[in-house]
Parts: structure tokens; sequence; C-alpha cells
């Protein structure tokens, strides 16, 4: 028998017992009679005896794991006084309900009608509470995860900054410089610039200059030409035309080409390595989500059971075993089972994760691999086909309106923002109040009524160039001007706070208990355990 996890224990009963619509009446004569029904007498010795039958055992479970978890709670020391209190809040939020209005009358009508007793539904939320609050008591939470909270509540190394600042804002889209006809008329001169500047990147890349410092420092595509990136286009280089092409697939592995125009520019291309860009494979999947909500005792070992029967079927399958056959037999992904486990054929990456994706690198046509772990369970793989793709980084020297368009006039917007954050500085300097001065000039909304104070700043929030003036400013020091992507920026750094990891441990363990509840397959567990680690004798009747 199953011990008391949900506080919907009522509807558990109503499903049991069906609804109560007998009228409350007068008992009938007599102290042994429970009830009538149209002139039938039923007997209390009757009355109990078919209670018991029907529903003795259930409530006998039921009050076995109350005592037990009781029990536990007296040896652990729970607070019963902070159970009570849980537990009385728990009943306040079902009395919120618009259905009960905070009416406690209601509440008990309403289990009544369901058959189920006010105090029994009550000791059922004080068995989880305290069954929760146990668990509770023994979890340890990984360092990782704590480590995670406490970068995202007191920053990087436990240091937060409180700034505030004034923005004079380099608005690329409202300016009316620059307009496109002026742009059309000028584009042979924009390419032919273009085109030159590509020709000496590729000079001084085939000279033996590093090619990612060459994409850092020149690359004017905004997607690739970052630190995470480091102008990586991957296999998707396919679709900047024909020439493009031409030129990735002239080029041998670890080469340099160039330059090569497209709609975007001229670039210049490194072939870095190589890759499969689509595949044709056949699969047999061996479910594991069912696994998810096992107890990690019971799910290790049913993996370990899918595992050898994957190593069975992979052993078939290489014996010499028709594949597809195997995979009608075996596989439990219902779309591919039924004609043999055929993908198709499919782009990398594939819906399955890394894992999958990784086995496929390495494979060889007509290879069968496994026993492959991914999100969706464990994998035998026959692969049939796969397009491999030479993989490649670029450096952009962009023909585009948009990017032109805002070399050309960031200068000029800039400079015009400069003037406004000087004459801010002066104006603080002459002891004007900082805030009184973002209220009046800002343009930056999300600040401007709070006197330009940021709140929870952070690093990567304004970009590089404007967190390392953050990080050289000490409190106290006067406002410094800083550019960044959104204009130009008058910063006050009010506080510096830094926070030790292991003052604050506590405080990080409970938010993590907050935000990863326990939940009802964990307390189930728990109260299946305390059953059947106890000595429970049930005379025999």
């Amino acid at each position: 028998m199953r011990g008391i996890v949900s506080a919907s224990f009522p509807a558990i009963l109503m499903l049991c017992l069906g609804p109560v619509h007998a009228q409350e009446a007068v008992a009938p004569e007599g102290e042994d009679t429970a009830f009538q029904v149209n002139g039938v007498t039923v007997s209390m010795e009757e009355f109990s005896r078919k209670m018991q039958e029907e529903y003795g055992q259930t409530y006998q479970e039921l009050l076995i794991t109350r005592i037990l978890v009781e029990q536990e709670a007296e040896k652990a020391g729970l607070d019963l006084a902070e159970v009570d209190q849980r537990v009385e809040t728990e009943i306040q939020g079902y009395l919120k309900n618009p259905r009960f209005r905070g009416d406690m009358k209601a509440l008990r009508a309403q289990l009544k009608f369901q058959g189920v007793a006010y105090e029994v539904w009550r000791h059922t939320i004080r068995t989880r509470t305290i069954s929760q609050m146990l668990i509770d008591s023994t979890r340890v939470p990984p360092e990782e995860d704590l480590r995670t909270i406490f970068v995202g509540d007191y920053g990087k190394d436990g240091v937060k900054w409180r700034i505030r600042h004034l923005l004079s804002a380099v608005n690329l889209q409202a300016s009316k410089l620059f307009n496109r006809d002026e742009y059309q008329a000028e584009l042979p001169r924009i390419e032919t610039k273009a085109f030159l500047a590509a020709e000496a990147a590729l000079g001084r890349a085939k000279a033996g200059e590093d090619f990612i410092s060459l994409v850092m420092s020149l690359s004017q595509d905004p997607v690739t030409a970052t630190e995470k990136l480091e102008g990586d286009l991957g296999t998707r280089w396919q679709y900047h035309g024909g020439d493009f092409d031409e030129t990735v697939n002239a080029t041998p592995l670890g080469g340099i080409g160039g330059p090569v125009k497209s709609s975007r520019g001229y670039h210049v291309v490194k072939i870095t390595g190589e890759a499969p860009a689509d595949f044709e494979a056949e699969h047999i999947l061996l479910g594991t989500r069912a696994l998810a909500g096992l107890p990690p005792e019971e799910k290790s070992a049913q993996m370990d059971t899918l595992r050898q029967k994957g190593l069975s079927i992979l052993e078939e399958a290489k014996g010499g075993k028709d594949f597809a056959e195997l995979a009608r037999v075996h596989s439990e992904d219902p779309r591919t089972q039924p004609r043999g486990g055929a993908l198709g054929v499919r782009k990398m990456p594939s819906q399955f994760g890394p894992e999958f994706d990784q086995a496929i690198t390495k494979m060889k046509e007509g290879e069968i691999r496994g026993v492959i772990e991914s999100r969706a369970g464990l994998h035998i793989i026959k692969l049939k086909k796969k397009t491999v793709l030479p993989t490649v980084k670029h450096i952009l020297f962009s023909t585009q309106y948009h990017v032109v368009r805002e070399r050309r006039i960031r200068p000029l917007l800039e400079e015009q923002a400069m003037g406004k954050i000087q004459a801010a500085l002066k104006a603080v300097e002459g002891g004007e109040d900082f805030s009184a001065v973002v209220k009046r000039d800002s343009d930056d909304p999300s600040t401007q009524k709070a006197g330009g104070e940021v709140k929870n700043y952070r690093p990567e929030q304004f970009g590089k160039e404007f967190h390392d003036a953050v990080t050289e400013m000490a409190p106290g020091d006067p406002p410094r001007v800083v550019k960044s992507r959104r204009g130009v920026h008058l910063v006050d750094l009010l506080e510096v706070r830094r926070t030790k990891f292991e003052d604050v441990r506590d405080a990080l363990v409970d938010k993590w208990k907050q935000q990863r509840q326990v939940r009802g397959a964990e307390i189930q567990t728990f109260q299946d355990q305390l059953r059947s680690n106890a000595e429970v004798v049930i005379p025999s009747r």
C-alpha cells in the first residue's frame, strides 16, 4: 500500500466512495442502529464491519504511515510548531479559493460531500508537510548549483557594482544622415574600398598573422566576429552565393582564400576542418524518458538492463541480422519503427543532441554503432550515407547599406553625444546633483526616473569598454565619460559590494531548496522506505 502523498486526497477518496447525497436526519431508534434507508435498518455492528472490510486496510495504511512519519519527526527533533504553521498556511490557501471565499464551513461541507472527514484531510496535509521537511533536512545541494545561485545573487566572484549613469544616445535609426540615394551614388567607391581592405587582410593572413586576431580586429560581421564564434560559419556557409562556394571548394584544408564577393561584401576565408552537413541513417531507439521519475538506484538498475538489451541488439546487427527487421521488433521510436528505423535524410545538428551527432561525425558509411545515449534514449545506429562539408571561418568587409551607414554616421553622432555628456559633466562638477542632471538630460528611459541608478547591474550590460571603466573606478571617484554601443555615458560608481561564498552558504542552500521543492515522487519514496523498514505487527482477524 502506498503512503500519503497528495493534498488532493479528498478527490482520491471521492473516486472510491462517490458523492454523499443522503440528507441528515434524526437518528433511528436503538443504540445499535447506524441508519435506516427506506425502512431498511443498518446496525452499528454491520456498518463497522462493512467499513472495516471495504476501507479498513486503506485507512490502516494511512494511519501507519502517519505514525511512522511522526516518529521520524520526533527522532529528528523537528519543530512541530513550524509544521502546524505550514499546515495552517496551506489550509488558508485553500480557503482563498473563490469556491470557499474564506468560509471554513463551506470547506468542511465540501469535504463531507466527498465523504472525507476534515481531520483526516488535515492529517494528510500534515503528514506530507512533515515528510517534506524531513527530506529537506537531509538534502545536500550540488556545489555547482550553489555557485550558480551565488553568481546570480552576488555577482561573479562575489562582486557587485552599484552604479548610476547618464546616457546620451547615438540613435542611428532616427538619424537622417547618409540616406539610400547617397549610398547608391557612392556604392562603386565603397565596394572598391572593401575589396582593397580584404586584399590587405588576405596578405596579412598568408604572411602568418593569427587569423582569429584578424577576425576580431577587422571583421564587420556582427554575428560571427565575437569572442564566442571568432568568425566561425561552420558548415553553414552555403548561403553566400556561387562564387563563395567555388572559393571554399578550391581552398585546401588549413588554407586561406579570397577575396570573394557576396551580397554582404568581400570575404577572406579560412578552411578550418570538415564536418557532416547531413546524413541518412537507420536507428533503433530504447526509450529512457519513462525512467525520469524513478529513485536513483532503481533508475540505474533499469538503465543497466536497457544497455544490456542494446548491446545484445548491437551484436545481432553486427552479426548480419537485418537491421530494419531488428528496428521493427525492438525500436521504441513510434515515427521510425514501422519503417525499419529509417530516419531519412537529416540535417546536422540533429534533434537528438550532441552525443548522437558526435557518433555520426565519427562513423563511416555502412558502419553500425551503439549503444549511444542521447536525450531521447539509447540508440543503435546504422549510417547509410553522410555529406561532409568544409568548416569555414571568415573576415567580412561589408558593403551593406546599414553597416556602411553606421560606419559613416556613428562618429558624427558620437561627437554630438560627447558634447552633450561634456555639458552634463560640467554641470555636475559645478555642484549640480547628479540625479537631477540625469532626470533632465538622460536618454535612457529605464533609469532616468530613478536618477540614473541601474538596478541589478550586470558586467555585460553595456559592453566591455563600459565595464572596464566601472572596474577601474572606486566609490567616490569623479564621474567618468565612457562609450558603448548605445552611445556615450557619464558613469558614477556608488558602491562595490563584496560577498564571500562561505558567508552566505546557508542562505544559498535555503534558496536552492525553495527553488527545488520536494516532489510527490520523492515523498512517496521516502514514505515507502519508512514502511519497508518498519516493524508493523497486524494481528490476523
